[in-house]
């Protein structure tokens, strides 16, 4: 050991530091996921149930999430997907960081009530992380409203009542929810959700205002 010079210590080091963030940084993951779970189980726990978890899938590429709806709720079918970010690497940790990669909570659902319309919400700061082909589909609709932080396109004008509804129902949340999509194919619903911040919500509630939006 004593003939190590500095690049092998420093090998040695480094390897170390990387393996105790693989290992505390699987286990944080483990129990933030765990944490998202019991979050969700408390919010739909009057409409549905969470039937599986994935928690062997890379929590970068997305945890999945089955969820059985109850038959008197709106949903007829309703998934997840928990994203987390990289911690047991820590390069990749790094380059998320750097860039700005956020924890997710995507929420995929069809609707058992009549066609709600093509309508699709969505934090200013989130469009510029979309495919360009997507970016190209919401410019070509109609760009109902728009705030500082928001715009709110549909597939025609007069979805504005839709649009006006949606945009209170978002305002609850407006540090949690990145983009509110509806349109006629499945899924129907998509909701991506900024993790950290729909966790300091109340589940109850917000599953709750979900319910009472796709009840009306």
């Amino acid at each position: 050991m004593d003939g190590l010079g500095f690049g092998e210590w420093l090998v040695i080091g480094l390897s170390v530091v990387i393996g105790l963030f693989f290992v505390i940084g699987n286990w944080y993951n483990n129990q933030h996921a765990m944490h998202a779970v019991r979050w969700l189980r408390r919010g739909l726990s009057v409409f549905g149930s969470i039937k599986s978890v994935r928690l062997s899938a890379p929590s970068s590429q997305g945890i999945p999430l089955r969820i059985d709806p109850v038959e008197v709720g709106p949903f007829n079918r309703l998934q997840g997907n928990l994203v987390l970010a990289r911690r047991e690497n820590l390069p990749m940790w790094l380059f998320q960081l750097i860039r700005g990669n956020q924890e997710t909570l995507e929420l995929n659902a069809d609707v058992r009530s009549r066609d709600q319309g093509e309508i699709h919400a969505i934090q200013k700061t989130q469009f510029g992380r979309l495919k360009t082909a997507q970016q190209n589909k919401y410019r070509q609709m109609v760009l109902v409203d728009q705030s500082a932080e928001r715009s709110f396109y549909a597939s025609d004008a007069g979805q504005a009542s839709r649009v006006a509804t949606i945009e209170r129902l978002v305002a609850q949340y407006p540090s949690a929810i990145l983009s509110f999509s509806l349109q006629p194919q499945s899924p129907q619903v998509t909701i991506l959700t900024h993790l950290p911040a729909l966790l300091r919500a109340n589940p109850e509630a917000f599953f709750q205002a979900l319910q009472d939006f796709f009840g009306s």
